[in-house]
């Protein structure tokens, strides 16, 4: 909500960068057989992490 308030492009940035977050980290673990394309994975925290990196960089 809080992305939304600053702005669309805030918005859009906070949701991209929180999925290109959870591939950079997931990749190398499928990469290297620990993980497979079918795990379940939370989404939450990576786009915690984004939305609060797209907030410190608007401020």
């Amino acid at each position: 909500m809080v992305l939304g308030w600053v702005g669309w492009n805030a918005l859009l940035a906070g949701i991209t960068l929180g999925f290109l977050l959870a591939a950079l980290f997931l990749l190398p673990q499928v990469i290297a057989s620990r993980s497979s394309r079918t795990r379940i994975i939370p989404l939450g925290p990576f786009m915690l992490l984004g939305a609060l990196s797209v907030l410190l960089i608007a401020a």
